[in-house]
């Protein structure tokens, strides 16, 4: 049933709708009444401190709301929605209409007012949407007409330019309305300090029951400031946690009773430092405030008619936004001192608005996108500036994302890690207690803030020093879509997106938190061996390569294991088996972050299983909700095999787009292998005691049994082994796609199976398999699948062949045919390490060569000129013809070959066929004719638009929901990877190559 508001919307669209046609109809009451009917519950929406960031429909964001019913009742007269966007903001309306007497800018502002009041139900790329002239005259009236259609244009502009195509289009009015802006802040600003002065408390903040306060005496009386400078002083600036400062007055009658001071320098009272602000209470008689009071410093409010002050600035500010981004428009930043504005903007105790400030740090966040910006931001103390803000509040929301706006800027960073230490605290401070903040963005950007941050030293040691891991990990923790009941069913999809966008960043951060915890121990640990690692200042970003960081996992897990502090809370908060029901859940969400949650969640557990007790987890039973117990390597094996239908349970078959296609994803199959590597090829015994005993829990009053690290490995190469492990490594070593990846996963799964192989059950078992009985290994071995991919074939040789040793009982330096696969090895990891560079003018000359002789002689002398290429040399007569020479039945093998051998001997020539839907290549084996690659262009039926979707847009904004997922990237043939394959090919072929070469001759 529609909301009383909505009721009257429709009656009077329906009085609209009856009288629009008659001659000398005014508009302008019907436009005015639905105008105050949108604002009135436009504000009462606002009073439910909605997510500021949060752009979509109010009825998706509260399904209850009154806004929502009226905006979904106006936008389903299309006919009076179109009139309003398209005739009533004319300024020729009533002279098209043949009306005399009418004022035309009266109704402009009426339409141009209501459509303001419906932005937030708008979709303005369509209100826009080819119609410049609607542009050039809002820009118009934005530049020279009078108030409040001044205001309304601006607004309305700034919506327009949040259209990037619109923005690049107009960018030379947006060079001319830029610097206006700015000046028109600057003056409107300093009306608002003036007029603040000489204010007194407005009518809704009046302390009607305040005369009953006897501590007050003569200043009720007065309604004036405290005149004592001590509290003044203090107070002055504001921010911080709102708490309550109560000290009794000098001249109090009864000091026992506590009195707050109101040392606001504009006579209004100003929200104390640290006071965590709620509503009041029914039965508080201790204070004498009131919500009215903290409203404004709280949630804020934009008043639309008439415009006050607050309301020009605001639209101001949301109109340079969108523009802040652009570095055509920084000069005028800088000379216009815009930063000084935000500045005042962010002390709320002055400006008494927290809405104002949010939109003062948005557009903030917009200019910290360019690093001089800043820089100069952190150097005018601005961080110290908003760490001011209070909260919980709508501004303390805008602090989170120019918070995440500076991480980004490594520079920047640097310059706030210099600041001292209490700052430092204070900010780390401040990033915590938006973890726990109301607005799911504000969690999001305080989370992408950590981060990004985790690289600096002094952020890591603060973010444990404040309980930091405990705190991140409570966001996810109590998540409904990760429960283990049914509560994922009560929550509405939008609020299950939400959620899983919050678990993506969490877990990236958890990766790089782990990872920055990783690069300081790895450097420890190597140190206590003597090792000179250089230790970077604690300010200074640091880095690690996904290769550096397996071998510091591998330089861990070879040492005796000590308590990490990292791991151990992780593992005590629950956070592993945490991450493993993610990695469960999320191949059952379609959202365009799954790749990526689930590849952090697995490179957090990665890290995590240098820890003997990990491992141990791995191997026990994991609550999945609708599924049966399963155990973490279950989850990990079945992410291996993703693109195969094996038997692990449901998570071995994730799902799809919405036609179930299943989707291949090597990215997470390589960081699932990551995983089985560190379990699997653990060692055995570690430098140290081999005596030490570890429990899963971590408490001997458990009823866990004891393990040594012999008994780990074991437990872990029985539970692969139980799990069906030995035949997923075995079908990922035979994989040909993806083809850009499949070397990496034929390497890393080649690996995780010679580190099971320590096992002699696991020995015995593949030891009578084809991969080995057939000489299957052999062949795989010869060459990679795709030739520029020769480093993870040398990787894949090198486990191969320890493969072989362990399976066949060879030890390592018997015989030379060992040797030689050594030197084989060897030779191809020095020529995959080679750069080939060559003469691109003698290919030019070749190219030439080629359209001449093909009859194209008009393209050969114009690519000579153009190229200055010299002129071609005539060519050589035909050699007299060979006399018979007999051949034998063995094909001898050429200097350059695009295919293989097979297993028979026989050589054939491959013929590629690239298909870019599924980024692999397929290999024909049947046909005798020169290679030929062919490429054919798959459409994602996923991704194909309905027939009617670009006949009509609704002006509406999207009510449901959609997600999708990003097309794979595309492997692409070009004439220089064809001739850096043919150098690499001849390259190979030397006895002894060397990775620095000289220029490639293609003429020789």
């Amino acid at each position: 049933m529609d909301s009383a508001p909505a009721q009257e919307v429709t009656e009077l669209l329906k009085q609209w709708e009856e009288q629009h046609t008659t001659p000398n109809y005014d508009p302008i009451p019907t436009l005015t009444r639905i105008a105050e009917i949108i604002e009135a519950e436009t504000e009462n929406f606002m009073k439910k401190d909605p997510d500021p960031f949060d752009e979509r429909h109010p009825s998706r964001t509260d399904p209850e709301c009154a806004l929502g019913h009226a905006l979904k009742v106006m936008f389903k007269k299309d006919n009076f929605m179109t009139k309003l966007v398209n005739d009533y903001v004319r300024d020729t309306y009533y002279s098209r209409q043949n009306m005399t007497g009418r004022d035309v800018h009266k109704l402009n502002v009426a339409a141009c007012r209501l459509t303001l009041d419906l932005m937030p139900g708008l979709e303005m790329s369509v209100v826009f949407q080819d119609n410049e002239a609607l542009i050039h005259r809002l820009v118009n009236w934005a530049t020279n007409s009078t108030e409040p259609l001044q205001c309304y244009a601006t607004g309305l502009l700034a919506a327009a330019m949040e259209v990037q195509e619109i923005a690049t289009n107009f960018r030379d009015l947006n060079a001319m309305l830029v610097p206006l802006m700015l000046r028109r802040l600057h003056i409107l600003r300093n009306n608002e300090r003036q007029n603040n002065q000489n204010s007194v408390t407005p009518p809704n903040q009046t302390r009607h029951f305040a005369r009953f306060d006897k501590k007050r005496n003569s200043d009720i009386k007065s309604n004036g400031p405290v005149n004592d400078k001590k509290d003044r002083d203090k107070d002055e600036g504001g921010g911080g946690d709102m708490l309550v400062d109560e000290t009794p007055p000098h001249n109090s009658r009864d000091p026992e009773t506590p009195v707050k001071h109101y040392n606001s320098p504009a006579n209004a009272w100003s929200p104390p430092r640290g006071w965590r602000v709620s509503p009041p209470r029914a039965h508080e008689t201790s204070s004498n405030s009131s919500w009215a009071e903290m409203e404004t410093y709280v949630i804020g409010n934009i008043q639309i008619h008439p415009p006050t002050d607050a309301t020009k600035q605001m639209l101001i500010l949301r109109y340079l936004t969108p523009m802040g981004e652009y570095q055509e428009f920084l000069s005028h930043v800088f000379e216009q001192n815009a930063l000084g504005l935000i500045l005042g903007y962010l002390n709320v105790r002055e400006s008494r608005d927290s809405r104002l400030a949010f939109e003062a740090l948005k557009y903030l966040a917009a200019l910290l996108c360019h690093k001089k910006f800043s820089i100069d931001f952190i150097n005018m103390g601005g961080l110290q500036k908003f760490l001011e803000v209070p909260r919980p509040s709508v501004a303390a929301t805008g602090v989170s994302i120019c918070l995440y706006y500076l991480a980004y800027c490594e520079d920047a960073m640097e310059r706030v890690c210099l600041l001292p230490r209490r700052t430092l605290a204070d900010l780390v401070k401040y990033a915590l207690w938006l973890l726990e903040c109301s607005h799911d963005s504000g969690r999001c950007h305080a989370t992408m803030f950590f981060g990004l941050s985790f690289q600096f030293r002094v952020i890591l040691e603060e973010f444990d020093h404040q309980d930091g891991l405990r705190k991140l990990y409570n966001v996810i923790s109590t998540l409904p879509i990760l429960s283990a009941d049914d509560d994922e069913s009560r929550v509405t999809e939008d609020e299950t997106c939400a959620a899983r966008q919050i678990v993506r960043h969490v877990c990236v951060a958890l990766r790089r938190y782990l990872e920055a915890h990783l690069r300081l121990r790895a450097a420890q640990v190597a140190r206590q061996h003597g090792d000179n690692v250089p230790e970077p200042p604690p300010y200074k970003a640091s880095k690690s390569s996904p290769e550096e960081i397996q071998e510091q996992i591998e330089l861990l897990a070879s040492v005796a294991w000590s308590r990490w502090a990292p791991v151990d809370e992780l593992v005590e908060l629950g956070g592993v088996c945490l991450l493993l029901q993610v990695v469960g859940y999320a191949y059952e969400w379609n959202f365009n972050g799954r790749s990526e949650t689930v590849r952090s969640a697995l490179d957090v557990v990665s890290v995590c299983c240098v820890a003997p007790r990990v491992q141990l987890l791995l191997t026990e039973k994991i609550d999945m909700r609708d599924a049966d117990l399963t155990t973490g390597v279950n989850i990990v094996l079945a992410l291996t095999c993703a693109n195969s239908h094996t038997g692990l349970g449901r998570m071995a078959i994730p799902m799809g787009a919405a036609d179930g296609e299943i989707v291949p994803e090597p990215e997470v199959q390589k960081a699932a292998l990551n995983v089985l590597v560190n379990c699997v090829c653990a060692p055995v015994h570690r430098a140290g005691t081999s005596t030490t005993r570890f429990s899963v829990t971590g408490s001997s009053k458990k009823r866990t049994a004891l393990k040594s690290y012999e008994d780990v490995i074991q437990k872990v190469w029985e539970s692969v082994r139980t799990n069906n492990g030995i035949m997923v490594l075995l079908s990922l070593m035979m994989v040909k796609s993806p083809i850009t990846d499949a070397d990496r996963l034929r390497g890393l799964a080649c690996r995780a199976l010679a580190g099971l192989a320590r096992c002699p059950t696991v020995r015995q078992i593949i030891s009578k398999l084809p991969l080995f009985t057939t000489s299957q290994i052999q062949v795989l071995m010869r060459d990679p699948i795709l030739q520029e991919k020769r480093q993870e074939h040398v990787m894949f040789q090198k486990y191969a062949l320890e493969l072989l040793e362990r399976v066949s009982g060879k030890s390592k330096h018997m015989g030379a045919e060992f040797e030689t696969s050594l030197a084989n090895i060897h030779r191809a990891n020095v020529v995959a390490q080679t750069r080939i560079n060559y003469n691109e003018r003698q290919l030019l000359q070749l190219v030439a060569a080629h359209l001449a002789a093909r009859g194209l002689t008009a393209s050969a002398a114009t690519l000579q000129r153009e190229a200055k290429l010299p002129p071609p040399a005539l060519p050589a007569p035909p050699p007299p013809p060979p006399p018979p020479v007999y051949t034998p039945s063995t094909p001898t093998r050429p200097r350059l070959s695009v295919s293989r051998a097979n297993s028979s001997g026989s050589l054939h020539r491959e013929s590629l066929e690239l298909n870019t839907s599924h980024n692999a290549m397929h290999v024909d084996e049947s046909s005798p004719i020169p290679t030929v690659i062919k490429l054919r262009k798959v459409q994602n039926p996923a991704q194909v638009a309905t027939p009617t979707s670009e006949h009509k847009r609704s002006l509406q904004k999207q009510l449901s929901s959609t997600a999708g997922e990003p097309t794979p990237s595309q492997h692409r043939v070009t004439l220089h990877t064809i001739i850096t394959e043919y150098l690499y090919n001849q390259h190979a072929l030397c006895k002894n190559p060397v990775v620095t070469c000289p220029q490639f001759n293609l003429f020789e």
